[in-house]
């Protein structure tokens, strides 16, 4: 029975020598995310240009105190273009801003033609570049009676094809008196 009695003696002492296990430790944080990759830019258009698909949005009309305005772009967001009548002219506005001393044009295209203005920042600091018309100049009707669509470029950024709806024509004829 000593014996049984030393044998567990022993192992208990053999027990108590080795160390406690150890909690296991934390995960180490995840690596931080990936950032998603970039968009790939717009492939550059090319070909006939009224193969291009038409830009999202839709035409908006209001009456204003200098005028009339028809504006596109998508509800509650700012205007891809604007065709506005400001005291017997017109205004053609797109986004974007000339560096200072830099020269543009903004090229409208209907499917009966086209014609290029020269544009200008839009004074007040918008970021828009302004194109002025008079209202009976020859393009404004090629765009009210284009096919469907008419494409604007200004240099430096992507073009722009838009429906040719009713609101366009509503604003020339508001003009026109």
């Amino acid at each position: 029975m000593m014996k049984k009695i030393a044998g567990l003696l022993l192992l208990t002492l053999i027990a108590a020598c080795a160390p406690l296990p150890q909690a296991a430790p934390e995960p180490a944080a995840p690596p931080p995310a990936a950032p998603p990759p970039a968009p790939r830019p717009a492939p550059a258009l090319t070909g006939d240009w009224t193969d291009w698909p038409a830009a999202p949005g839709d035409w908006t009309y209001r009456g204003e105190p200098a005028g009339s305005v028809a504006s596109f772009g998508a509800p509650g967001a700012a205007p891809r273009f604007s065709l506005r009548c400001d005291k017997g002219r017109i205004l053609l506005l797109h986004p974007g801003v000339l560096p200072a001393g830099k020269a543009a044009m903004m090229t409208v295209t209907a499917t009966a033609g086209g014609a290029a203005y020269p544009v200008q920042n839009v004074a007040g600091g918008l970021p828009y570049v302004v194109a002025t018309l008079t209202p009976r100049d020859a393009m404004l009707d090629k765009v009210i009676f284009s096919r469907g669509r008419f494409l604007v470029q200004v240099e430096g950024a992507p073009g722009l094809v838009l429906p040719s709806w009713p609101e366009i024509a509503r604003v020339v004829e508001d003009c026109r008196g």
